[in-house]
């Protein structure tokens, strides 16, 4: 009687167990699919797979593939994989959603994952690293990577000064007790206003504008001029380097210290990020 019940109990268990896999999520699945790297089909291991619409390969697979003679290294201390070649020095923190490339903070708008001890990363800002080409064939389901390795121009040659003092300036003073993401999106909403018409062509410009009145509050209380954490830095460097977290949104406002009313008649709410909320469109 035990035995039948403890086998039935087992049965049970594995049932429950089947639907709960079965249960999960389309977002937790993995997707196969392949990688091209001039013609040739990446097949290293752990498997080429797509999480969530972004293609994820091996580090050190794909670095091998397009640069052979790449060295690799490993900080235990700093949870921190080198890969250093001619013309590039690319660092890959186990734990933050960016690598640092020549100097380069690039989003990597997913997170690295360590699968039995191979790091797997979003392929775009690996490609972008070494300066190779990425598109996507829908038909066939494969990413199809080209051209020569070209890394990376370094980031002295690429963040302008000026640029990069005000932006973090004002990163740290709107969202500085926000989260990286947050932090990105408050400069992202400063370089939309940039591109756009309706504002200055100048960070500095766009900070600054109070053709409709005071446009960023730290301007007015003086906290833009504080010195901005090392995070914020990297929140500007990110922004930069064009990572999005928002989209398009050229407007954000923390409702527990500003009225929304405007925000919610002329523009369209896109999402909230710690304590701010983003919007897009909207006009003077």
């Amino acid at each position: 009687m035990l035995r039948r019940t403890c086998k039935l109990l087992s049965t049970v268990l594995v049932l429950a167990l089947a639907l709960s896999i079965l249960a999960l999520p389309a977002s937790a699945s993995f997707v196969a699919t392949k990688v091209l790297i001039s013609g040739e089909e990446l097949t290293a291991k752990p498997p080429v797979r797509r999480i969530e619409g972004v293609t994820y390969v091996p580090l050190r697979g794909f670095i091998t593939a397009l640069a052979p003679e790449a060295e690799f290294s490993w900080s235990d201390e700093k949870e921190t994989a080198t890969v250093t070649l001619s013309g590039l020095e690319l660092k890959v923190p186990q734990n933050e959603p960016y690598i640092i490339a020549n100097g380069r903070y690039l989003y990597l708008g997913g997170s690295v994952r360590n699968e039995n001890g191979s790091l797997m990363l979003p392929i775009r800002p690996l490609a972008k690293a070494f300066g190779v080409e990425v598109e996507w064939d829908e038909e066939r389901e494969t990413v199809i990577v080209t051209g020569e390795v070209n890394p990376i121009a370094p980031g002295w040659s690429f963040y302008n000064d000026e640029n990069l003092y005000w932006l973090s300036r004002i990163v740290y003073s709107e969202a500085g007790v926000e989260s990286l993401e947050g932090q990105i999106a408050v400069a992202q909403v400063v370089l939309n206003r940039k591109a756009c018409c309706l504002w200055p062509n100048t960070i500095y410009g766009v900070i600054f504008d109070d053709r409709a009145g005071v446009q960023f509050s730290p301007t007015a209380n003086g906290t833009i001029y504080q010195e901005p954490s090392a995070e914020s830095v990297i929140a500007a460097k990110l922004a930069l380097d064009g990572a999005d977290v928002i989209g398009d949104c050229c407007y954000f406002l923390n409702p527990d210290i500003s009225d929304d009313g405007w925000f919610e008649r002329n523009c369209e709410y896109a999402t909230t990020i710690g304590s701010h909320k983003f919007y897009s469109g909207g006009l003077w």
